[in-house]
């Protein structure tokens, strides 16, 4: 159960990020600081949109567990 929410919450972010898991993968190798700044602009957009902190929350948490499943570390 808990990773079919997680696998639905890493779709829904590759579409409103127009990415793939794989970029997600290769932006966060690439230069994790540059990453960092594009989660957090994320972030901020979804707040600017008058999102809830849980529902901007839920993509965090996503990320941060598909990227440290790939062995990367934020």
């Amino acid at each position: 159960m808990a990773a079919a929410w997680a696998l639905r919450n890493l779709r829904h972010y590759c579409k409103l990020t127009r990415t793939d898991p794989k970029g997600i993968l290769n932006r966060a190798r690439a230069n994790e600081k540059d990453f960092r700044y594009e989660l957090t602009d994320f972030v901020r957009k979804m707040e600017k949109e008058g999102k809830a902190g849980s529902y901007i929350a839920r993509f965090k948490k996503v990320i941060l567990s598909w990227l440290k499943f790939n062995g990367i570390g934020l």
